[in-house]
């Protein structure tokens, strides 16, 4: 019975929450154009709103919002280069 539940739950996360499960809810929100309205599950629903917690709680000092641009930077910097304008 444990296996079970243990086995569902990692299966509901995989299809909701992982950013590297490419057919993810998560994933599919990500690809998006800015401003379109999408219904969202009630568990993307909970990881956003705690997400929103932290980062009020950090008072931003925790922001997964940055993942594209540190990216940006780290591939830049180990080329001894800045991003281009254009792509910041």
């Amino acid at each position: 019975a444990a296996y079970g539940i243990i086995h569902d739950t990692c299966e509901e996360v995989h299809n909701t929450c992982d950013k590297w499960n490419p057919l993810s809810e998560l994933s599919m929100l990500n690809s998006l154009q800015a401003g379109v309205p999408i219904a969202i599950s009630p568990l993307l629903t909970r990881l956003l709103a705690e997400t929103q917690y932290i980062v009020e709680l950090t008072e931003g000092r925790f922001d997964p919002t940055i993942e594209p641009i540190q990216g940006l930077w780290k591939q830049s910097l180990l080329k001894n280069q800045h991003p281009v304008e254009t792509a910041i």
